[in-house]
């Protein structure tokens, strides 16, 4: 779940990267576009019902980013 932000795929892996740098992120050229354009979605339902985010999406990766680094798997 968002907080309603839109970013584009090759931000979010810019994100991921920052967090990871040793994630391996690769793209077919143009498909990042595509990706953009499906990814829309609505949040008015959610905050209807009074639904907000807790978590920035960066401090989410970042949070993410560490709790893999200390779980092997």
């Amino acid at each position: 779940i968002t907080d309603g932000t839109c970013i584009r795929v090759l931000e979010l892996a810019a994100l991921v990267t920052a967090a990871c740098p040793s994630a391996d992120i690769r793209f077919t050229p143009g498909k990042a576009m595509a990706a953009d354009q499906q990814a829309l979605f609505s949040l008015s339902a959610l905050r209807s019902l009074g639904w907000q985010p807790r978590v920035a999406l960066d401090a989410g990766i970042a949070s993410y980013a560490a709790w893999l680094a200390r779980h092997s798997f």
